[in-house]
């Protein structure tokens, strides 16, 4: 029997519907699963997001919040104002009013700030619960003395495809995507880049990239000035939803995720082209050889190693039954991030 709790889950929920911010995608998706679970009586949300624009209206809504919760469920970026800010505050109001606090590390930039840290790692060891989204995150954090750390990968609620609807054949011009915010540091001209190159080598347009989204701040001039040389084989669309995602994303053959964000940690997008059947190629950036597995699942590559992300798209469009093999993997694969099992430690913790 689930025994209920009074839970609330803190979290940047954003606006709209569809959304490509990782953070946002994973603390609406823990608070959805949350919710099923406890029932909408139990589980309240606090939307900190607008903590800058209004902070004395989010202020109120974490002291009423956390007064009416038994348990908490903080999920914030490992990096930025959120840790350094909002973090301690929340400490200091759950042992105010006696309440348990587990916090859920969005992206992998903590282990870049948290070096010599003193207080952080204090605060860390002073919670009931930190969970991280990378085995090599969780070692780290153990190896700096902080003995509560639970391993918890991302998990996607979309509804994977399976292997007998796969593709059977692949035709020219070959199907690439990005899946990732449209700013620089997620690669996107890198990948670009790639495609063109690619189509220069075979001496025609062997293949396009569909990008979804629209460029990010100042991005948007470099990103346009990419579209003027790349010309038809770059295509543009709009963000991808509940509904389509997994399907449209499983008619590629091939993801390019050439990033280098500094806050990269598990990206969501990585568990949604496995549930798709979508091989991924990716630096070797953060954690990403943790989560793909090179020559199995996608190809991993160094960013200034000797082989250029246009070398292994071009030796992959050449190897079609390779690719396939990797699509099977990569639903086998996606099997593992299943929400129940992921939040398994989290709902124990939330129940006792």
């Amino acid at each position: 029997m689930i025994i209920m709790k009074k839970i609330i889950v803190i979290g940047t929920y954003g606006a709209g519907e569809t959304v490509s911010d990782g953070q946002i995608n994973k603390v609406r998706d823990y608070y959805r699963y949350i919710k099923i679970r406890y029932g909408e009586g139990a589980v309240k949300r606090v939307n900190i997001g607008e903590y800058k624009s209004s902070p004395l209206k989010t202020f109120n809504n974490l002291l009423k919040g956390i007064r009416w919760c038994e348990k908490i469920v903080l999920l914030l970026c490992g990096d930025g104002n959120g840790i350094k800010l909002i973090f301690p505050f929340i400490i200091t109001l759950a042992k105010k009013f006696n309440k348990s606090l587990y916090l859920s590390v969005v992206g992998g930039g903590m282990l870049n700030d948290i070096d010599n840290k003193k207080k952080l790692i204090n605060q860390l060891q002073s919670i009931d619960g930190v969970y991280v989204e990378t085995k090599t995150m969780k070692k780290a954090l153990e190896e700096m003395g902080i003995s509560n750390v639970h391993y918890a990968p991302v998990f996607s609620k979309r509804d994977g495809i399976t292997v007998n609807e796969l593709p059977k054949e692949y035709k020219e011009p070959f199907q690439m995507c990005t899946y990732a915010r449209v700013i620089k540091e997620k690669g996107i001209s890198d990948a670009i880049d790639a495609v063109v190159e690619t189509n220069k080598r075979f001496g025609r347009m062997a293949c396009v990239l569909d990008i979804y989204g629209d460029p990010v701040g100042d991005y948007a001039i470099e990103f346009n000035e990419k579209l003027k040389i790349a010309g038809e084989c770059v295509r543009c669309n709009p963000l991808l939803n509940d509904s389509n995602a997994i399907r449209e994303l499983s008619k590629h053959y091939l993801l390019l995720f050439p990033t280098f964000y500094k806050g990269e940690g598990f990206p969501i997008a990585l568990i949604e082209s496995m549930k798709a059947g979508l091989p991924i190629v990716a630096t070797d950036w953060h954690f990403n050889a943790e989560i793909i597995e090179d020559g199995v699942t996608g190809r991993i590559y160094k960013r200034d190693g000797e082989r250029s992300l246009d070398d292994i798209v071009f030796e992959l469009v050449n190897k079609p039954e390779m690719v396939q093999k990797m699509r099977i993997e990569c639903i086998k694969e996606a099997e593992k991030y299943n929400p129940d099992s992921i939040l398994k430690d989290l709902y124990y913790r939330l129940e006792t």
